[in-house]
């Protein structure tokens, strides 16, 4: 009876450790590994707007102030030395039919002119420019003008209220200058209302009428002699500064 109770023992603890065996021979399988699941792609955000320069060239209306030094060179006519130089004054209005082209007509005015011939004369000059201007821009940078200037006339007058007065039709005229604008001075984000220039200019032509008034208002004008006729110019150089709206 012992033995079999050992037998069977043995018996069982075989087959116990046979299964455990099988079980060790089987293949292990691994846990299956979670899914990472990418995160989905947002679409792409919109680029920022790149903000637009308020001095970007443009089309437009501009008005000018100009503050020069006139010296008037060559001569009147022969005989007559041109004017010594004086302080002028000059307003233009124009438009800019694109970004960098305009149209400007205007009047420059100078006084305080001595001539040499003349002890104790006054001199005075007149001229009514309409030009083209070439630009950068409106607001900034290097500026061309060709143009005429209407009526250029020069007035001479003495002590005694005695007046000269030389005048033409037409001269032609040219002018170069450099602007800046009220936004690169103060660093401003804003669009400029104003902007600066210095600039040179130079017309140049013929006095061709001439106008003698007396002391007591009486006049009397006419052609001068063609034998006296000479070439005057007249050079510019000051500061600006333009207004625009």
């Amino acid at each position: 009876m012992n033995k079999k109770i050992i037998i069977s023992g043995f018996v069982s603890l075989f087959t116990v450790l046979a299964a455990s065996s099988a079980r060790a021979d089987e293949p292990q399988v691994a846990p299956a590994a979670p899914v990472a699941t990418a995160p989905s792609a947002s679409p792409d955000k919109p680029a920022p707007a790149v903000a637009k320069d308020p001095d970007e060239p443009r089309t437009g209306f501009a008005l000018r102030l100009e503050l020069p030094i006139v010296a008037p060179q060559g001569s009147i006519a022969k005989g007559v030395d041109a004017f010594g130089p004086g302080v002028g004054i000059g307003g233009y209005a124009g438009y800019y039919v694109t970004p960098n082209v305009g149209l400007f007509v205007g009047a420059q005015a100078s006084f305080g002119h001595s001539e040499n011939n003349c002890s104790g004369c006054k001199g005075s000059t007149l001229e009514l420019p309409v030009y083209v201007e070439a630009a950068q821009s409106k607001y900034s940078g290097f500026y061309g003008q060709f143009g005429v200037a209407f009526l250029p006339t020069a007035a001479l007058t003495d002590n005694t209220g005695a007046t000269a007065s030389f005048q033409s039709t037409a001269d032609l005229k040219v002018g170069l200058g450099y602007r800046i604008s009220q936004r690169q001075l103060t660093s401003s984000t804003n669009g400029s209302m104003f902007a600066f220039s210095v600039f040179t200019a130079l017309s140049a032509g013929q006095y061709t009428d001439v106008k003698l008034t007396d002391a007591s208002n009486n006049d009397a004008s006419g052609k001068v002699d063609s034998a006296k006729l000479d070439y005057h110019f007249t050079a510019t150089a000051g500061v600006g500064v333009a207004f625009l709206p």
